[in-house]
């Protein structure tokens, strides 16, 4: 971020300023509906579950959990290189402190620059290489972002939302910010202000709508550096957690995980995802313990239960997640959260009409202890954040404190977002808003619904397209069916996703035949966008039909074949194929664009080796198909999240000490029995079964306790888990009950299916 020159600002007292500054950022274009409605409503996310030891009052998580991002369509282009863009700021400066937030990415808080200790306590990226992680998209680390009512990255994150200037109850100044979510009929807002060298935030999340929403969801996310020099501070205490893309939680106390002591930045061995819950104390924040400083937030544990520690860990693990989101140069970050609830993976109920307000502070303070002792260390930075903030926190928690008496708008929202605050706040719409919100595709929601079924019979064929999307993504198939289909022959854009959205209503209630013909009349009939192609290419995978993907792609639009969906569907089709070389060419370079390209195309790019290795099997060239895991266990860094070799690649391990074992490679087989039975117990990952795979063949003397923990945690696993976690199961069956039904099933999988019929010749 390159900061202009201000004009000299007498500073005994806050400014406010509305200014443009220079970003160095990665453009993004929308495309069309790309965020789809939820039409099985039985599979909210990929789930997660308990392990073995996790206290039973944090065991219903992952409740009421919404991760789509409908209606909100999603920008989903990159081009790749980047530009110099003036964007709005706006900046509040007194003589103790600098803050400045960007309401164009949803209110983000960019910096806080302590002036007193002459240090920046935010980790605040020089560019924002967008990357599409967010709900609606482009995402970027760095600063305080503020995430309500859905699971994952504010649904507004790239959106810009009203911003204002207001003056509180006792003269001071602020600016207020926020937005509205027409989905489930709620609003959300952040004032900020300046109390000496202290931001001071006031958050309110309300419920408009008349009935219970499952919005009771909110986190504060803030990104601090972490290098040899600090240390995270959190209060001692349950420390739920899990590793990115790993089935399953672990319970440990904090700061003590794995026997180390995680509060220091260099011990973190592994990306980790964390839950202090229910926390023992309103601070948390970190320490610069060689210039001997603190950065202290506080909320009150009576209302915010949860903290978080997201952190990428020091060994390496973060290199991955580095390539997209960061330059190789940048020092490394975590992510500190304070949240509603005590996990981050439980969005609860947000009542009717209820609204919730709660304080939050952000500011340096002098001092950072480097005793021996944790919990001595963590005293002591509670105090230091007492001494800075205790004076004032019973008025800053104080509504009266907080009451607006005047405003003047600085940033008015993005048109779509006006119109869905009107329509929360009042429920009514003119004419031209409605059409324009059809128009770019923005509508969902009660309010949305009640609105056009009013006027069904007056309703156009987008209107009505429209209606019966929300109607899909509110659980009324059968309405949203009669509408879709009385649509199906209209011709033209809307007859293509009528029969799109019917097709997919199809597939979910088993009939195949019906969804096939349907996917066939949406793309083939003289309209097919990217959305609509990249979509009807997974249904036909899930259906099998290989070369209906091909013909697909052949006939696209050249626009459409230059896009990352095509290159992606491509290399899973030469996957199926057999041309290993092809897969691994195709995704060469990153999957800006696709979310799903952090761990889809890894995995497409590792079994590519997997299936060159079965083919070398079968033709008897052992020490090639040797050699073959070996390079499929390299590094691949274009893959981004999700990246974690020295995790995921146990299977090949395992596979290669199979063959080494079958050839009689005595001292190969013991070396790699020996590497792999060093691994780590996940017992709900699959690589847990391909070391006690290892274990029961070498008679390993832990041999036992996996098993023990393998099987306790498929008793508390979800039934449905088997369609998540397919690999697993098949490992499970096989390892566990002697089955090899798993892999059977699995033989049409199209990207395990090559592994599965290995097995299955095999018979190991």
């Amino acid at each position: 971020m390159v900061l202009k020159s201000d004009a000299f600002i007498p500073l005994s007292f806050m400014t406010i300023q509305h200014t443009t500054q220079a970003f160095h950022l990665r453009p993004y274009t929308e495309r069309k509906r790309l965020s789809a409605p939820r039409v099985n409503h039985d599979e909210e996310m990929f789930p997660y579950h308990p392990a073995p030891g996790v206290p039973k009052h944090l065991q219903p998580i992952h409740r009421n959990l919404w991760t789509s991002a409908f209606p909100y369509k999603k920008a989903m282009d990159y081009p790749g290189h980047f530009e110099v863009r003036e964007l709005p700021v706006v900046r509040l400066e007194n003589e103790f402190a600098r803050v400045t937030v960007m309401p164009s990415i949803a209110g983000r808080v960019m910096e806080i620059f302590d002036k007193k200790l002459n240090r920046q306590l935010l980790w605040t990226p020089p560019s924002l290489p967008l990357a599409n992680l967010s709900l609606s998209g482009p995402w970027s680390i760095g600063g305080i972002e503020f995430n309500p009512f859905r699971y994952g990255h504010n649904v507004h994150g790239i959106s810009t939302i009203e911003t204002r200037k207001v003056t509180l109850a006792d003269g001071r100044e602020a600016i207020a910010m926020g937005a509205f979510d027409e989905l489930f009929g709620c609003g959300w807002e952040v004032i900020l202000t300046l109390e000496k060298g202290t931001l001071v935030s006031r958050m309110t999340i309300t419920n408009h709508s008349g009935k219970d929403q499952p919005s009771l969801y909110w986190w504060t996310c803030i990104a601090v550096p972490q290098q040899w020099r600090d240390r995270v501070m959190m209060a001692p205490g349950d420390f739920l957690h899990h590793a990115m893309f790993r089935q399953g939680y672990e319970f440990h106390q904090w700061p003590m995980v794995h026997g180390v002591d995680w509060s220091q930045w260099l011990h973190q061995h592994e990306v980790v995802s964390g839950y202090l819950t229910n926390t023992a104390s309103d601070f948390m924040g970190y320490t610069n313990e060689k210039e001997g400083w603190s950065f202290v937030h506080r909320a009150d544990r009576g209302i915010c239960k949860g903290r978080k520690l997201w952190s990428l860990g020091s060994q390496g693990v973060h290199q991955s997640f580095w390539q997209l989101l960061a330059e190789p140069n940048w020092v490394p970050y975590a992510e500190i959260q304070c949240g509603l609830l005590p996990t981050q993976p439980d969005t609860g109920i947000l009542k009717a009409g209820e609204s919730i307000s709660w304080t939050e502070s952000f500011c340096g303070a002098q001092g950072a202890s480097t005793a021996t002792d944790y919990a001595q260390n963590f005293s002591a930075f509670e105090q230091r954040g007492i001494e800075k903030t205790g004076k004032d926190w019973a008025a800053w928690n104080d509504s009266a404190f907080w009451r607006i008496t005047k405003s003047e708008m600085l940033i008015a929202e993005d048109e779509r977002l006006a119109i869905s605050r009107k329509l929360i706040l009042t429920g009514k719409l003119d004419e031209s808003e409605i059409s324009r919100a059809i128009e770019l595709g923005w509508v969902g929601g009660d309010e949305w619904i009640r609105l056009l079924s009013e006027k069904e019979n007056d309703l156009g064929d987008d209107a009505r397209l429209a209606l019966a999307v929300a109607l899909i993504n509110a659980n009324e198939p059968a309405k949203a069916r009669a509408l879709l289909t009385g649509l199906a022959d209209v011709g033209g854009e809307t007859a293509a996703y009528a029969n799109h959205f019917l097709a997919q209503l199809s597939e979910n209630e088993g009939k195949a035949a019906e969804a096939l013909e349907q996917i066939r009349r949406s793309v083939g009939e003289g309209y097919a966008d990217t959305h609509l192609i990249s979509t009807a290419d997974q249904m036909l995978s899930r259906m099998g039909r290989h070369e209906d993907r091909k013909s697909l792609w052949q006939n696209a639009s050249a626009e459409t074949r230059a896009t990352d969906d095509c290159r992606l569907a491509q290399a899973n089709l030469a996957l199926l194929d057999g041309d290993w070389n092809s897969v691994r060419t195709l995704l060469k370079e990153p999957l800006l664009s696709i979310a799903e390209g952090a761990s889809t195309a890894w995995f497409l790019y590792k079994e590519s080796f997997f299936g060159e290795f079965a083919e070398l099997c079968g033709k008897g060239e052992f020490q090639a198909a040797l050699d073959i895991l070996a390079r499929g266990s390299e590094a691949a860094p274009q893959f981004g999240i999700g990246r974690q070799e020295e995790r995921q690649n146990v299977d090949f391990l395992f596979y290669r000490y199979q063959l080494c074992k079958q050839q009689g490679w005595d001292y190969l087989a013991s070396a790699f029995a020996n590497m792999i039975l060093l691994e780590p117990e996940y017992p709900g990952s699959p690589e847990a079964l391909y070391v006690q795979r290892v274990a029961l063949a070498e008679n390993d003397p832990t041999a036992a306790l996996r098993r023990e923990k393998i099987e306790a945690w498929n008793r508390e696993a979800d039934p449905e888990w088997a369609k998540y976690q397919p690999l697993r199961w098949a490992l499970s069956r096989q390892l566990l009950d002697g089955s090899m039904d798993g892999w059977e099933k699995l033989q049409s999988h199209p990207i395990f299916g090559i592994r599965a019929k290995f097995e299955l010749k095999s018979g190991s």
